[in-house]
Order: structure tokens, then sequence, then C-alpha cells
């Protein structure tokens, strides 16, 4: 399924919009089509509540009036074809609308409708035969008028369901066209407009105006690049909002092109996309970045730029070779493997073994679970399984599991390309690590150190900047675990005075000798919002931050730690113009023993109290099944999603599923329902 233009581009909401949990789904009740109107009259329920009677009646709201459709059900759905178009059309609060359109395999279709935002909100959703509840486009916007486009994967019946934001009534009209990628698909003199992928009369802009190189709007009518001497410069080109610029080339088998658009004033001001022979939109490009796009196949395509009202330039450069490595094709839009000069997919079609290459699922054989293609490089994509110990992979012909991400690997030995995007190779082990760090354990490559990651709970594995700013402190510079500053308690307390900029976080360590609570207050003057966390320096789990909302004075406790050194890093929570800003550190160390419920208020969570008095991480060791207790997703089987934290209640620490429907959890999680967890994500917890 492909959307058009704007659905590559982005689009925006309806507010408030529903995050994916509980979607709607076909009610599959008759709309009796008999209306209730309000009548007026406020009925006395016998039951004086107190209230005064101001003596005015509810005057009644005038009832919605349906339209002739009965088609309130998808089984009930209104038939129509290309060229139809319904003018009175309504919706009334609650009661959605069908139609149903047949198409061809391949056939591409276009359905607008039309009404004022004002008046009600409403939105279209498009479904593939059989499929009721995934929709395959969407017309969500929070504007006047919705349009999808979308191919017909398969032949067959297309269900389109009209709905009421929020249960918003509005009239309404229906047009259904004939959709479109390139103007081939239109009848002349008509072109393709691709912001609604419709056939239209060509009207050229007011605005966006490129001289002698319009009109330019269509891939019928798309400026040639000359590149025989190698290279092409078109300057005085100009673009605004309802403008789009196509530019054409052609390519032998391995050429390579690169391409420049340069805004006139604003840096990122534009965005380019690549698109096939047909249409298909295949990859875009933000300036003021290069698009790269090396050894490519033979063919016909499209640059298209959408852009701000400004001037801009576009030099495009081919060159001539074939590619002789995976390594040539990584991020390639045409496929990551080198195949005879030119970079394109694997076609493994399900016989590729465990630990053999791979690019999608359908590469490998039955018994893998899939194609693990998290690497920067092609050559880390192979067939693997998931797994919870190391001997599952080793009798699989793979090298090891990887415990944090449930899959078996192979060894990097000393090429971290062949981590997943953002991982490294670990020098002592071979295996791929996550940049994810504490303070004092987390980053075992001798030129990485473990670096703050600004307004989280943990540390990023990078290669160390020394600071230049932020250095009135006491023990500066104490920016790294290797420099921290040492604490010594005084009664019970120390008071130090430090100074952080944006590209600076002081590291103190302090040692406790019996279980205690330590109490952190940071203090300052300035308009920065600081904050802290706690790490001891020999586990990867943090043991108390402060992350409050508010510019002035951040105070937490790191509760029952057992006794050990541990790390304090204080830094700003953003980089935005902090200069330097003295602050101050307060630490005290009571003694303090926990009881069980006191361990589950912990922050972060340390569930279980351990006979010292101190609270410690729950070690499930990826074996807690669906629905057992947890404190963080490594206690979890592979099939969990997340450690879902809700309540303080051992119960809701639970591992969990990420869901869209209260039947979803409940069948995974008998008890459990689906808790909007924002991001368009829910997640099965215990209500």
């Amino acid at each position: 399924m492909l959307l058009g233009l704007a659905g590559a581009y982005g689009c925006s909401g309806d507010g408030d919009r529903d995050s994916g949990v509980n979607p709607p789904a076909d009610s599959g009740v008759t709309d009796t089509g008999t209306n209730q109107p309000d009548t007026g009259v406020e009925t006395d329920s016998g039951v004086d509540a107190g209230v005064t009677d101001t003596g005015v009646e509810d005057a009644g709201n005038p009832a919605c009036v349906e339209d002739s459709l009965d088609n309130h059900t998808a089984a009930t759905a209104a038939t129509v074809n290309i060229g139809d178009d319904f003018p009175n059309l309504q919706i009334c609060s609650g009661v959605d609308d069908f139609f149903k359109i047949t198409a061809t395999a391949g056939q591409r279709i276009a359905v607008g409708i039309y009404f004022t935002h004002a008046t009600g909100d409403l939105d279209m959703e498009v479904y593939a035969p059989g499929d009721l509840d995934n929709p395959i486009a969407q017309g969500v916007s929070a504007s006047d008028d919705e349009l999808v486009s979308f191919i017909a994967d398969v032949a067959g019946d297309y269900v389109i369901r009209v709905i009421g934001y929020n249960g918003a009534e509005a009239p309404y009209q229906m047009s259904v066209l004939a959709g479109c990628f390139v103007d081939a698909e239109c009848s002349a003199p008509q072109v393709c407009d691709r912001f609604t992928n419709t056939c239209y009369d060509y009207v050229e802009p007011a605005c966006g105006a490129d001289g002698a190189y319009d009109p330019n709007g269509s891939n019928g009518q798309a400026v040639a690049l000359d590149l025989s001497s190698g290279a092409a410069n078109i300057t005085g080109l100009s673009s605004c909002d309802g403008d789009l610029d196509f530019f054409t080339f052609t390519t032998v088998a391995g050429d390579s092109i690169t391409a420049q658009v340069t805004p006139a004033t604003t840096p990122d001001g534009f965005v380019m996309f690549l698109a096939d022979a047909t249409g298909t939109l295949l990859t875009n490009f933000p300036s003021p970045d290069a698009a790269s796009l090396p050894y490519m196949p033979a063919g016909t395509w499209y640059f298209i730029v959408l852009g701000a009202e400004e001037g801009y330039s576009l030099n495009v450069t081919k060159t001539a070779g074939a590619c002789m490595a995976n390594a040539d094709c990584a991020g390639s839009p045409f496929g990551n493997f080198c195949q005879t000069g030119v970079c394109g997919p694997l076609v493994g079609n399900g016989m590729i073994p465990l630990g053999g290459q791979c690019d999608d699922d359908s590469d490998c054989v039955p018994e893998a679970d899939g194609c693990y293609a998290e690497s920067p490089s092609p050559d880390g994509f192979y067939c693997t399984i998931a797994c919870q110990t190391d001997a599952e992979c080793t009798t699989a012909g793979l090298d090891y599991c990887a415990e944090d991400r449930g899959v078996c690997e192979k060894f990097c030995n000393g090429d971290s390309d062949l981590c997943f995007d953002g991982g490294y190779c670990g020098e002592t082990t071979n295996e791929c690590r996550s940049v994810n760090c504490t303070f004092g354990v987390g980053c075992d490559a001798a030129a990485l150190t473990c670096e703050w990651v600004r307004g989280t709970s943990t540390g990023e594995c990078g290669a160390h900047t020394q600071a230049t700013c932020g250095q009135g402190g006491v023990g500066e510079p104490n920016d790294s675990a290797s420099l921290a500053t040492p604490i010594t308690l005084t009664g019970g307390t120390a008071t130090l005075a430090g100074s952080i900029c944006d590209g600076d976080a002081d590291v103190y360590s302090i040692t406790i000798t019996e279980v205690s609570t330590l109490d952190i207050a940071v203090t300052w003057a300035g308009s920065a919002d600081v904050d802290f966390v706690v790490a001891p320096t020999t586990d990867t789990r943090v043991v108390g931050a402060g992350f409050g909302i508010n510019a002035q004075d951040e105070t937490a406790p790191a509760a029952f730690l057992s006794p050990g050194t541990y790390y304090i890093v204080v830094g700003p929570w953003t980089v935005d113009d902090v200069p330097d800003m003295a602050y101050s550190l307060q630490v005290t160390a009571t003694a303090a023993m926990c009881t069980a419920a006191t361990c589950l208020d912990t922050n972060p969570l340390r569930q279980e109290c351990a006979g010292t008095g101190a609270c410690v991480d729950f070690a499930g060791m990826g074996a807690v099944a669906l629905g057992g207790a947890c404190d963080d997703l490594t206690d979890c089987v592979p099939e969990a999603d997340l450690c879902f934290i809700g309540e303080t209640s051992v119960f809701n620490h639970m591992c969990s599923i990420i869901c869209t429907s209260d039947a979803e959890c409940d069948a995974a999680i008998p008890g459990s329902v689906c808790f909007d967890l924002g991001n368009g994500f829910g997640g099965c917890g215990m209500p």
C-alpha cells in the first residue's frame, strides 16, 4: 500500500486524537432510522439535591436528520464507483457511514469527503477486503475536508468509513476519483496532482515561479537534468506551499548520484523526494544534507522538491562505477546488498539458514524467528532466533545471546559496524554492547567513556571531550567517573560548591559503610533546570534521580542503599545556552532499613527488600512470564514488550505487552486492560 506525497511528508492530527488504544471497529448495529427529538421538558426525579431550581428549562436541540442512505454498518455499506459524487450526506453523533468500492489488484483510488471543520470534524478510514480492524489509509486532519489515496494490493471490496470525531455531526459531500502517481495514468491533457494523487487540469501556482523551467509541477513536465558532463547545476529556482518542482534523470546500472538542494536563506526549509518511473516514492532527503544514491539500478528517476517560500538551487552529479562490497550499499533505498555491481535486495525465499545473510524475515527458514537487520552494515544482517541463554544460540550455530535484546547474535570481532545501530563492539568479549551505561560500568572500549544523556537516568558510551566551561566548582575538572570529586561526610552531611554549563556535567563519588538513604539537594540561582542521578560504581542501574519540572532546586532521595561507592552526576537538563552557573550540592546520609512496602516506593524501582535491609533489583533473568512481577524489561521473557510500571503495588509492576484493545490484554494477561502510554502505544496493566 502506497500513500501520496503528503502522506510521506507528514500530516497533522486532531489535537487529542485517539492514540491507537481501543481503535473503533464495525459495531454491527443497524441504525433504526428513528430520531428521538429533545422535548425540552425537565423530569423531576423526586430527590431534592439541594440545588436551587433556576426555573429555566432545556430549550431542546434540533435532531440530526440522517441522509437517505441506510449504510451504518460494513454489512450495509453503500456501493460506490469511480466518478461517483454524493452531494447531500450527513453524519450524526455516534453513527458512522460505510461505503464499499470493488477494485482490481493494483488499481489506484482516491476518495474525498468535503465538509466545514467548524461545523463538525469528520475523519475517514479505508479498509482492505476482509479486515475491518486495520485501516490501510486514513484522513484525520484538523481542517476542512479529507482526501485519501490508496492502492488496491488485492482485488476485492474495499470499505470506506466516515466518522464524526468525538461524536461530531456535519453534512458532507463525497467524491470517488481515479487515483494516480504519474501523468500517464491520467487522460490528457490532465496531469497527476501528487499532493492528492488525483488527475486534474494543471494550474501553475501563483508563487514558486521558476522562470523558463515552468511549468514543472508534475512528472510529465519534469525538467530534464543534463548529466552528460557528469554534473548539472540549476539556479534561480523557487518554491512555496502548494508548489512542487519535478526534475528527471536516467542511469545505467552502477551509476552513483549525489544531489544538493541549497536554500537561499532557511537551512532546513526544503525536502527532496526520489521517485521511480511508476511514481513510487523511494526515499526523501531534507536540506541542507546532500542526497547520496550509490550504485543505482538502470532506469528513469525523478527528484521532487517541496519547500518554503524562497529561492533555491539544485546541484546533481553522476559518477559511473560498480559496488564491490555490501558496505558500499549500506542505507541504499534500492537494497543493502551489492549484487553484480548494483545495490539491491536479497531474495532468500525462505531458504536462508540460521546465521545466513538476509534483509527481511521472508528470506529465512521457518525455524528462524526473523532477520536481524539492526546493523548499520548489511554484513550484520542474518537469520536468527529469540533466546534467553548462550546455550540456545551455540546449539543453533550462532555465538551468544544478547540478553538485553533477546536474540542470538554473532561475535563482532572488533567491527562495531556489525552491531546494532548505536551499539559498539566490546573489546573484552567481542559482543555487541549497548551504548547505554551508568557511570561505573558499561563501556569496555578503551576510547569510550560514559557520558550522561541529559534528562534521563542513563549514560551513553562515547568519546570524552573535556569541558572548557563550568569549571568554577570544587574538584574541577570532574566531568567523568575517572575524575569524580570525592564527597567526605561530616556528621552525616556534606555541602559542595559546583559549576556547570551546556557542555559540562559534574561527577561526585561517595562511599557509605552501612545501609543508608542519601537525601540530595541541588540548589542554584540561575534560570536553567538542573537535574541529577545516583548510580552505583558496580552496576548499570540508577538508584536515585532528581528530575523535577521546576527550574529552581532539585531534591530527591536515593533510598535504602547497600554499603558501597556511588556516583552523583549533576548537570543541566537541556543544552540551551546555559552559561557558567554556580550551584550547591548537599548530601545527607541516614542509616535506614527497608521493608517490602518501602522498596516499592523507590524511584527508579528496586522492588525487593534484601536481608541486609537494602532495596535491590529484582533478578528475573529474562524468565518472568507475562503478568509476573518485574522492575525492568530484562526480568521478562522475550515475548514481553515492557515492564509495566503502574500503581505502587507489586502486582502492577509486571511483564506486559503493547496493546490496542482490552480484549487483547485479557487474552494475554487475564484481568488486565489496555492503558494509553502516549505516542500511539498502549500497554497492558491491571485496573
